[in-house]
């Protein structure tokens, strides 16, 4: 049995594969311009917390504060387990497209910044996309 090792035991990278770098937003000069990021391309970076407003599209209306309470706890103990989606609309500002929740238990919790994920997407195409997360988590 002293072959070499299959999965288990090698480490995560072995399993899931090389995780992504996440870039740091140090300044809004990182960030110029509406058009960074390139149509069909998706930006991993994160981003004060204050530079980020809801989204226009938002299917959510009501948020219950103990629900999110709750997530603020676990996004203390935890972290935040999956970036939110957001497009950029000038230097040092982002709209929310899905994730508003984590959003806001993230100021709850007292984060400074987020992981999110830059999205080039129009304004048209913001609900269905808010939309479609809603659904694919309705089940979890």
């Amino acid at each position: 049995m002293a072959g070499k090792k299959r999965g288990l035991g090698r480490g995560l990278d072995a399993l899931l594969g090389p995780t992504p770098v996440v870039a740091t937003v140090d300044d809004a000069a990182k960030n110029a311009g509406v058009n960074d990021v390139p149509l069909d391309q998706e930006t991993l970076r994160l981003i004060p917390v204050e530079w980020i407003q809801p989204g226009r599209f938002q299917p959510r209306h009501q948020f219950d504060v103990e629900k999110l309470e709750e997530l603020a706890a676990s996004i203390r103990l935890h972290g935040i387990m999956q970036p939110i989606l957001v497009r950029q609309i000038e230097a040092s500002r982002f709209e929310l497209i899905a994730g508003e929740r984590r959003w806001r238990a993230s100021q709850l919790a007292g984060l400074d910044q987020l992981p999110c994920l830059i999205k080039s997407v129009e304004p048209k195409n913001q609900l269905a996309l808010g939309l479609i997360e809603n659904i694919q988590r309705e089940n979890l």
